[in-house]
């Protein structure tokens, strides 16, 4: 999986797609990605800290590959926040390493993957892209998908509710630290609530430190300011 992420990262699979825009400006976040997805030490104290039961590690698992793309699009918004085509561009090379991450993945039942009751509702627009009928929760968690179209969904989803609760706080008091503050701690809760149904006060705390310090590597790595 890794070896695939790094070609594609080398070969600059989305050059092209936004002629008005270097190149370059993307590198910065899918280095980070990838280095956060190397970092296996980290995954494994982590999981080991929000897992209650094997049955946890599905969710756990997709929501923790989830975070740093969430993370690079929130500093994407915010580094390009008056160039809405270097913006675009950085989601859609996000958007594209996603898709690499889960390539030839086979398909998931919904209900392992998602277990959010807030975001099962969700799921019905992901299922609505290949499917009509009407649908109950139990078909919804049972539904099996390509976890490229779930992942792709979960990180427009998650990564715009993180967006709102930063624009929301700026808004409400004028205040960029105390807003990323919150937004940060927005993420850390969705992320446990993301990824078990026995969430405790240690894996609310564990996510805190994770979340807060993979912002500030990616931070760091792109020289945003």
């Amino acid at each position: 999986m890794h070896t695939k992420l790094k070609a594609f990262i080398d070969g600059w699979g989305s050059k092209g797609k936004h002629p008005s825009v270097p190149p370059a400006i993307a590198r910065p976040y899918t280095d980070s990605v990838l280095s956060y997805l190397e970092d296996f030490s980290r995954r494994d104290i982590l999981r080991n800290t929000t897992c209650i039961s094997n049955d946890d590690i599905p969710s756990f698992s997709f929501s923790y590959n989830l975070i740093p793309f969430i993370l690079a699009d929130l500093c994407a918004r915010g580094q390009f926040a008056h160039h809405s085509a270097s913006y675009d561009y950085v989601k859609t090379v996000l958007l594209d390493t996603l898709s690499v991450l889960y390539d030839k993945k086979p398909p998931v039942r919904l209900g392992a993957v998602i277990i959010n009751p807030l975001e099962i509702d969700n799921a019905k627009e992901v299922i609505r892209l290949t499917r009509k009928e009407v649908l109950n929760r139990n078909i919804i968690l049972n539904t099996e998908l390509n976890l490229i179209l779930i992942a792709k969904f979960y990180f427009a989803s998650r990564s715009t509710s993180v967006s709102n609760v930063f624009v929301r706080q700026c808004k409400e008091h004028g205040d960029v630290p105390r807003a990323l503050a919150k937004c940060l701690s927005f993420a850390s809760q969705d992320f446990v609530h993301g990824s078990t149904n026995s969430p405790t006060q240690l894996s609310f705390e564990a996510a805190a430190v994770h979340v807060h310090d993979t912002y500030n590597r990616i931070h760091d790595a792109i020289g945003y300011e």
